[in-house]
């Protein structure tokens, strides 16, 4: 009961925090047309943009919190848990079954603070939250790369509340918020990671302000190993932040902000990278964990392809009787 009433009292000034802080910063990143309309439609526009977005963020509380706070498992819980429970019981923090580093930590640093697995779906469901608020924030800096857009600022500003509705609102987004995988923090880190480097891009390329830029730079790298580190899928998303940081070393002098660039990647990469080397040396699953799941995952493909190659005849690498063995198995 008490855990109840203290989650009503946060999520009440969560509501208020979100509705005026996030509404002010949106109206400070972006100064509106002079010529958008007279003030008082403009006014009436931001009561009803505050109204909507004090909605939306209302509603998605009421969404995730209205629920079983008992984190949802399923069968690969155990390689995310289990480093946190061994810490915790006074083994050693480590792999198992070839999973990252970062997320068992983080499950170890909410476990270790509250003892309490229902804190672990608060604080995921609240970075769910604050993701949305970036993601508005996001879409808000967008705006000053098309200065002269045909689009106007209210319905640029519109069709951003209407994206972080659908991504707030989703049944699915709620649904992995609850669970005991890194997914549930995938689209706080996402978020983070767009926001840095729409950043960087415009504090290296538009406004040249280079303290800046390295910073926002920095945080990009550091936030984009963090995603990666967490699920390697997302390593794929590292092609499209590159394309910026190559275009920063390339461009001419800023010769301190790209050594300072260079040597803070290198200690994002140690700081992420290298403490996941070393704890997978002692993890055996984490050498074959990888081609494992890919020929699960593949398996359907490759018996088809045996089969078409023992009717068709086709011309083997190997004994055709062993191929046939191994099909027949």
């Amino acid at each position: 009961m008490k855990l109840a009433a203290r989650l009503e009292r946060a999520f009440a000034l969560l509501s208020v925090a979100l509705t005026s802080n996030i509404g002010r910063t949106l109206e400070m990143t972006t100064a509106p047309a002079s010529n958008e309309s007279c003030p008082t439609t403009s006014s009436l526009w931001r009561i009803c943009y505050g109204i909507g977005l004090a909605g939306v963020f209302a509603w998605a509380l009421w969404q995730r919190f209205s629920l079983p706070l008992d984190p949802i498992v399923d069968p690969d819980f155990w390689g995310y848990l289990s480093p946190a429970l061994r810490k915790l019981t006074g083994s050693e923090f480590g792999h198992t079954q070839g999973r990252n580093f970062l997320y068992p930590g983080f499950l170890y640093l909410l476990l270790r603070a509250s003892g309490d697995f229902r804190v672990i779906s608060i604080v995921q469901h609240l970075l769910g939250l604050a993701a949305g608020g970036v993601f508005l924030l996001t879409w808000r800096r967008l705006r000053v790369f098309v200065p002269e857009s045909l689009v106007s600022l209210r319905l640029h500003d519109g069709l951003g509340l209407v994206g972080a509705a659908i991504y707030l609102l989703a049944a699915e987004t709620t649904r992995i918020e609850t669970q005991l995988r890194p997914e549930a923090v995938c689209g706080f880190l996402l978020s983070l990671n767009l926001y840095f480097t729409l950043q960087f891009i415009y504090y290296s390329f538009i406004s040249e302000q280079r303290t800046t830029a390295l910073v926002y730079g920095s945080a990009s790298v550091l936030s984009l190993l963090c995603l990666a580190s967490a699920r390697p899928s997302f390593w794929f998303t590292a092609i499209v932040v590159m394309v910026p940081l190559a275009a920063f070393f390339v461009r001419r002098n800023w010769w301190p902000q790209k050594i300072g660039l260079a040597v803070a990647t290198v200690l994002s990469g140690m700081l992420v990278l290298w403490p996941e080397h070393v704890l997978s040396r002692n993890d055996e699953a984490s050498q074959t964990f990888l081609p494992t799941m890919l020929f699960v995952i593949h398996a359907d493909l490759i018996r088809d392809q045996m089969a078409a190659d023992l009717k068709e005849n086709a011309s083997l690498p190997f004994a055709r009787d062993w191929l046939e063995r191994l099909y027949t198995a």
